[in-house]
Parts: C-alpha cells; structure tokens; sequence
C-alpha cells in the first residue's frame, strides 16, 4: 500500500498523511506506490487490510478460558483435549486461523475503525481517520499510478461487528469508484473451510446469517481509457 511520499520531482505522490498507514515499513522503497510516476502501471491485485480483521491482539486467552468457551459451545471434552493436544502451548492458546496483526501502530489502516459510507460526500465527515477514510487515499494513489484501462483488482472479505454482517465489498466499491474507477466484475471465491472461531461463533449465535463470510469477493476496477492523469 501506500506509504512515504516521495518529493523527488513533478508526475510523483506528495500525501504525507498516507506515510501513517505503512504496512511493513518500507517506505523507502522506490517500488512502493508514493515512489511510482503517475500512469505507468498496467495492473494491481492485492488484498486491502480488513479492520482489525486479522489482528490477533485480544484473541489470546487463558487455557481455561478457551476451555469454558469450548464446553458452553456444546463440545465435548474428548474434542477440548485433542484441541489442545494439537495445538500446545505453555500458558496461552492461539486461536485457529488468528495471523499476526499489522503493527501495533494505532494509525496503522488495518487497525482504524471502519466507520461508515453511505455517500461519497460523507468520507470526509467525520472527526478522525476511519479506515475507510485511509483506504479512499490509499485507491487514490492506485488511481494515479495506473495506465489509461489499467486494472486494478481486489480480494475482500466481509466481517461482522455487533452480530451484524459489514459488507466491506460494497463499502469498498463505494470508495473505488469515488476515485474514479469504472467497476467491470465481481467474482466470488468458496473459502474451502471456516476458521475455529467462526464455527464458534456461529455455534452461540445462529440466528446470525454469516453464509457471506464463506467467500472472498474479487472485485475488478479499471481506470477509464478517456480520463487524464
């Protein structure tokens, strides 16, 4: 994503606010997208951060913890033992399919609030950065790298919050449009199995409907052929 601007010279990103959001702390690197010139890019794919989605800070709990959680679920205690025989550790339990956070940069995209978008006016409404916010500049930035019918291609993943389903894919859609991308597809991809936690979850709440969380959407963007910059 995004990171350090370089000044070098003219045709160049200058968004400081983005060097905030950096994901592996190569802001120096003359790949990153705020050291290309504008326009010279054919494609893009990758995957945005989902809001605090793959975070595992607070996913770490007591043995026992997990193992209340476990029993109040309805597993049985043959199942309980086996969980933790194959997946040992001294005093704490990760969760199954939990991965590293970002960084525990508070700034960090991944690690800001989602907020909310109804309507392009309302991004710059509200008081702080929201995700949402910092991943309209970080699609900003695609934007003026790309080639006229440069595309750009995204792999996203619902969440929930507050037993509601958030649809980062239409939000998303929302954002990269507002920076002038022309949408062209949406494909879906059957994720092969859910995560421990997500059968957990829909265990003590089944009259959630989670049945989008078993995709990720691939969503495919173009930057219009008869636009300048």
């Amino acid at each position: 994503y995004s990171e350090s601007m370089s000044k070098r010279r003219k045709g160049y990103t200058t968004h400081p606010e983005l060097s905030k959001t950096r994901h592996m702390g190569e802001g120096s690197s003359d790949e990153n997208i705020g050291n290309l010139p504008h326009g010279k890019v054919d494609a893009i794919v990758t995957s945005p951060p989902y809001e605090k989605s793959i975070s595992k800070r607070g996913r770490e709990e007591p043995r026992e913890r997990i193992a209340d959680r476990l029993r109040k679920a309805g597993f049985s205690e043959e199942y309980i033992r086996r969980y933790f025989t194959d997946n040992p550790s001294d005093n704490k339990m990760k969760g199954m399919g939990i991965h590293d956070a970002y960084s525990t940069d508070p700034s960090n995209i991944g690690n800001l609030q989602h907020g909310q978008v109804d309507a392009m006016d309302n991004i710059g409404s509200k008081k702080g950065e929201t995700y949402l916010q910092a991943m309209f500049q970080v699609y900003r930035e695609c934007y003026k790298t790309l080639k006229r019918g440069g595309k750009m291609v995204l792999v996203l993943k619902d969440f929930i919050r507050a037993k509601k389903v958030v649809r980062l894919d239409l939000d998303t859609k929302k954002l990269v449009e507002g920076c002038g991308f022309r949408w062209v597809e949406t494909k879906l991809f059957r994720l092969p199995s859910k995560s421990f936690w997500r059968t957990l979850y829909e265990r003590k709440y089944p009259e959630v409907d989670t049945s989008l969380l078993r995709f990720e959407f691939i969503e495919v963007f173009e930057k219009p052929v008869g636009v300048y910059a």
